[in-house]
């Protein structure tokens, strides 16, 4: 799971994902409190490359998180003014 259009950020920008196995997947972005701030997927999904736009985000630090039965992968975002 990544940011496409570099890190930090600002306004909005694109995150990418990829999926291994088919299954049930979700990703997120995460507040440094743990509250989830946009859901990005929630479904299940076939394997491949997928990625979404994502608004504008107040500035600070998140956490873009992917979990699946595999596992989970998590990668930080900055967003600055």
């Amino acid at each position: 799971v990544w940011v496409s259009s570099g890190n930090p950020v600002s306004g909005a920008f694109s995150i990418g994902y990829n999926v291994n196995t088919p299954g049930f997947i979700s990703v997120g972005i995460y507040d440094t409190a743990g509250r989830l701030v946009r859901d990005i997927a929630n479904a299940e999904m076939t394997p491949g490359t997928y990625s979404a736009a994502v608004e504008a985000l107040p500035a600070g630090v998140y956490a873009l998180v992917m979990e699946s039965a595999q596992g989970m992968a998590a990668n930080r975002i900055t967003v600055i003014p």
